[in-house]
């Protein structure tokens, strides 16, 4: 016998009741404590605010960056005085940062073919294959030139 299949999550959260009710609470205080951290970053950083979330005393908030979530680091200490300041139920001692990132989309993973060295390039190697004194290294980078070279001619 097969376990009952599963629930689309749209069904579940059209119907209302208590799990949806909770989730959509759950959202609605995530979605304020947002706004709240955008109020306290500068107007340059508020865009790359996705989301938030309170974890008991700390804040975890989502960037959509390395790059943005560097700059949010220096303003953690003027975050969590806003926060605190705006919310005095709730004492904030810690902003984590963490990087949304986006999932790939089907063209993003191509392959790229190989590029094969141009002759120049291909011709230092062997100069400098031949000026070795170790003779196993020597040997390697020979046959990598004369591979290399052999894959520029039919490449031609």
């Amino acid at each position: 016998m097969f376990p009952p299949k599963p629930l689309a999550i749209s069904k579940i959260l059209s119907r209302p009741g208590k799990i949806h009710s909770s989730i959509v609470g759950r959202l609605q205080e995530q979605n304020r404590l947002l706004i709240d951290v955008k109020k306290a970053v500068p107007p340059f950083l508020r865009e790359h605010c996705v989301a938030c979330v309170a974890k008991e005393n700390n804040i975890i908030l989502y960037t959509d960056s390395p790059a943005w979530a560097s700059q949010l680091r220096f303003h953690g200490a003027s975050i969590i005085d806003e926060l605190n300041r705006q919310l005095p139920s709730k004492t904030v001692a810690k902003v984590k940062l963490r990087v949304l990132i986006p999932p790939a989309s089907p063209n993003t993973n191509r392959e790229y073919p190989p590029q094969t060295p141009s002759p120049e390039t291909i011709h230092a190697l062997r100069s400098s294959a031949n000026s070795l004194s170790n003779i196993e290294l020597k040997n390697a980078l020979s046959r990598l030139a004369l591979t290399l070279e052999l894959k520029h001619l039919n490449k031609s």
